[in-house]
């Protein structure tokens, strides 16, 4: 897997991958969860600071071909085609096109058959193209079609670059001055790009075992994880426990689902604020009419007292008549991105002033630990 912090790409290259847009935190938050799906799986993960996980993989799957008297394939299921670059007579490449479900698998014909050439040139076309989602930069002007050319004409990047100083080569004869200038401007960044574009495959002090890879895991970690995500309908799908009962787990939770008790009174609200001051904590959440809250309706709230869930139906209860669970200083209000919920009462000209727990805060400093442990106790 990728680490944080920077790569030997990003020192070799400042602008490496300068242009991405960063994802969505909320992706981000969940990463975490992956691994702990994983951990239940006892499928080991592999990382290395200063490595991305393309690096790791070339890294265990180059280990696993050099093993003696391994005959063991290697399949690397991805959607990046920068990993062509690894098929060889034991690795293959799936190819992930739509969905996982939509997967092309390449061995070397394929690649040579989509390419024209095999997969030990695909750094060198990458070096030519270049590829504007690394920021990979290649050379200006060659593009997809002339770097195939090149290739299958002349060879890789340093056969090229050796002919282009040679005034009858092939490469000068072949091909137009306007290609020998661009090839000629660009060799600096061609030479850089080669460079960003190969995988490592020999990264040192990789703890790996093909042993531990093996398939070998728990049933009843996977039942409870999955559980806990409300995986319901993977349940059945876990190898050797069929009817393990998933169905009736998600019946269950849609019921509980069902169970929400609606304030729609003057008579369930007062009740409900009773309950509140005896609890002194509630989770919460704004129900709106689209995603921006300056320009939506404002619809009503979940609000949930330990495992009780309550909806509070603005169509039938004022919001001022609510503001006093929001005002009182004396309450924790639990939530979610509560900056959603601040605005959105503030809206409504109800400050809040409760002690404020933000769970999306907490697991930014502390880690998503934080909120493994509350799904754990049925807080959220």
């Amino acid at each position: 897997i990728d680490v944080e912090g920077p790569t030997f790409r990003d020192e070799m290259y400042e602008e490496y991958k300068e242009h991405r847009k960063e994802k969505d935190q909320d992706l981000y938050d969940q990463i975490p969860l992956t691994h702990k799906v994983a951990e239940a799986f006892n499928i080991p993960i592999y990382s290395k600071q200063g490595f991305e996980a393309d690096d790791m993989l070339g890294t265990i799957a180059k280990h696993i071909d050099e093993l003696d008297g391994n005959n063991t394939e290697v399949l690397i299921v991805t959607g990046d085609k920068d990993m062509l670059q690894l098929v060889d007579n034991k690795a293959h490449i799936a190819l992930i096109k739509k969905g996982i479900t939509n997967l092309e698998v390449y061995d070397l014909e394929a690649v040579e058959e989509e390419f024209g050439f095999g997969p030990e040139t695909i750094i060198d076309y990458k070096a030519l193209k270049g590829d504007s989602s690394d920021n990979i930069p290649g050379i200006s002007g060659i593009g997809d079609k002339r770097s195939k050319k090149l290739i299958n004409k002349i060879g890789g990047v340093e056969e090229i670059f050796e002919q282009l100083e040679q005034e009858d080569s092939k490469l000068q004869q072949e091909f137009t001055d306007h290609i020998i200038k661009k090839l000629k401007e660009g060799r600096e960044r061609a030479e850089i790009s080669k460079k960003l574009a190969t995988i490592k495959t020999d990264i040192e002090d990789i703890d790996f075992s093909l042993e531990e890879c093996k398939v070998n895991f728990e049933e009843q970690k996977i039942r409870d994880i999955f559980t806990n995500f409300e995986f319901f309908s993977l349940l059945n799908r876990i190898p050797g426990a069929e009817g393990s009962g998933g169905e009736k787990k998600r019946e269950d939770f849609l019921q509980k689902l069902k169970e929400v008790e609606k304030i729609t009174t003057e008579t369930d609200l007062k009740n409900l604020k009773e309950d509140l001051q005896k609890k002194k904590a509630f989770a919460c959440k704004e129900m709106l009419s689209n995603e921006d809250p300056v320009n939506s309706n404002l619809e009503g709230f979940v609000l949930v007292l330990e495992d009780q869930p309550f909806y509070i139906d603005l169509s039938k209860i004022k919001p001022g008549k609510i503001e006093d669970i929001f005002t009182n200083s004396e309450l924790t209000l639990i939530g979610y991105n509560l900056k959603r919920l601040i605005k959105s009462l503030k809206l409504k000209d109800i400050e809040v002033s409760n002690n404020l727990f933000d769970i999306k805060i907490a697991s930014f400093w502390f880690g998503e630990e934080l909120v493994f442990y509350f799904k754990n106790k049925g807080k959220i």
